[in-house]
């Protein structure tokens, strides 16, 4: 069974898309889940499977990743710098043939190879933990204090090295 998350303006074309091609029983339209139980309601799925090459931010990957959803993305964007081998499948955006080849043969390794979308699962939970609001917070203050103290630094993202942002 596949969900297809979201009201857009290709919703009509999808749902008589999948009439024609007789899968209108294994495919169910959503048009909205509510945010306050949005935990409770992607706990049900495998993947999140987001084909978006207008997804700058990647809010949805990363919520996604903090439940434990290996992520099949494009390898474009706000996705492209949230996932990696470890947490998701990443498409290269060649052509749309290639992309629809490549997300099917994604959403089948992962239906088919459970060790394979469990170890991801792991992988997505322990790298959301760097996104976390306590951690950017924990970052804020380090450089916050740190120009009080007169230091000049540079911001480094999670998981490297906080003594290479120091600059005299």
């Amino acid at each position: 069974m596949v969900d297809i998350i979201g009201g857009g303006p290709k919703k009509d074309e999808l749902v008589k898309l999948a009439h024609t091609l007789g899968v209108e029983k294994r495919v169910n339209f959503i048009d909205w889940i509510d945010h306050s139980r949005l935990h409770e309601n992607l706990m049900k799925y495998r993947a999140l499977v987001s084909p978006s090459l207008a997804d700058a931010g990647a809010t949805t990957v990363q919520e996604a990743m903090a439940i434990g959803l290996p992520v099949i993305c494009l390898d474009w964007g706000g996705p492209a710098l949230y996932v990696d081998q470890h947490t998701g499948i990443l498409i290269e955006p060649k052509n749309e043939a290639h992309v629809v080849e490549q997300l099917a043969s994604a959403m089948d390794a992962l239906c088919e190879n459970c060790a394979l979308a469990e170890e991801m699962s792991i992988k997505c939970r322990e790298k959301a933990e760097d996104y976390r609001w306590s951690k950017a917070i924990e970052e804020w203050t380090a450089i916050y204090t740190g120009l009080c103290a007169g230091k000049r630094q540079r911001w480094i993202p999670s998981g490297e090295s906080r003594e290479k942002s120091v600059r005299s």
